[in-house]
C-alpha cells in the first residue's frame, strides 16, 4: 500500500477543481521543458538561476490550485484547504451548501468553506437531442448532489468523533525550504 493511502477507506471519493489540476500539470510540463532544455544544453548556470524560482511557482500552484480538495466516504468528509485540513463525521454536519463554493455548516454553527471543491456550475443547456432509445439524457449529478447522497444516511448516526482541524505541515515546510533556497540563490548573486 502506498504511504499516502494508509488509513483511507477504499470507497473514498475525491473532488478537486478541474481548472486547478489542469493549471498545475500544465506548468509542471512547461517547467520540466524549461529546466530540462537548459540542462541538456549544458547550461547549469541557467538551471541554478531558474530552478528555485520555478520551484516556488510550482509550490504556489500546488498549494493554491492542486492540493485543496474534498474527500468523502460513508463515515465523513475531509476538507483540505490552504495550510489547513478539517475532518468531520457526517453526524456533525447540519447542512451542505453550494453558493460560490461548497460549504459545510456544522451543528455548532461553524461554516467550513472548501477552496478545493468544484465550483458551482451553470445550469445545463436543454438539449433537443435524445438517446437513440428515445429517452431524454439526464444530467450527471452535481457535486452537491453527490455529497448529499452520502451525507443523508450518515447525518443521523451517533458518531461521537469530533471535528478536527489541523495545520497541513507538508506545504508549510516545503514552502519554507523553497523560500530558503530562493534566498540562498539571491545571496550568491
Amino acid at each position: 500500500m502506498l504511504p499516502w493511502k494508509r488509513n483511507r477507506p477504499e470507497n473514498e471519493a475525491v473532488m478537486r477543481t478541474g481548472a486547478g489540476v489542469f493549471a498545475f500539470w500544465t506548468f509542471v510540463v512547461l517547467a520540466v521543458l524549461l529546466v530540462g532544455e537548459a540542462a541538456l544544453r549544458g547550461r547549469f548556470d541557467v538551471v541554478a538561476d531558474v530552478a528555485p524560482w520555478v520551484a516556488l511557482v510550482l509550490w504556489g500552484l500546488w498549494v493554491l490550485a492542486y492540493r485543496p480538495l474534498i474527500s468523502y466516504d460513508d463515515s465523513g468528509v475531509r476538507v483540505v484547504n490552504i495550510f489547513r485540513t478539517v475532518t468531520m463525521p457526517w453526524s456533525r454536519v447540519r447542512e451542505i451548501t453550494d453558493r460560490l463554493q461548497i460549504s459545510f455548516v456544522l451543528h455548532d454553527g461553524r461554516t467550513i468553506r472548501c477552496w478545493g471543491g468544484p465550483m458551482k456550475a451553470r445550469p445545463p443547456r436543454k438539449s433537443r437531442f435524445t438517446r437513440s432509445s428515445g429517452i431524454p439524457d439526464t444530467p450527471p449529478p452535481t457535486p452537491l448532489e453527490q455529497l448529499e447522497r452520502v451525507w443523508e444516511p450518515g447525518r443521523f448516526s451517533k458518531d461521537p468523533a469530533p471535528v478536527t482541524q489541523t495545520w497541513d505541515l507538508v506545504p508549510i515546510i516545503s514552502g519554507a525550504v523553497i523560500l530558503l533556497w530562493v534566498a540562498f540563490t539571491l545571496l550568491l548573486k
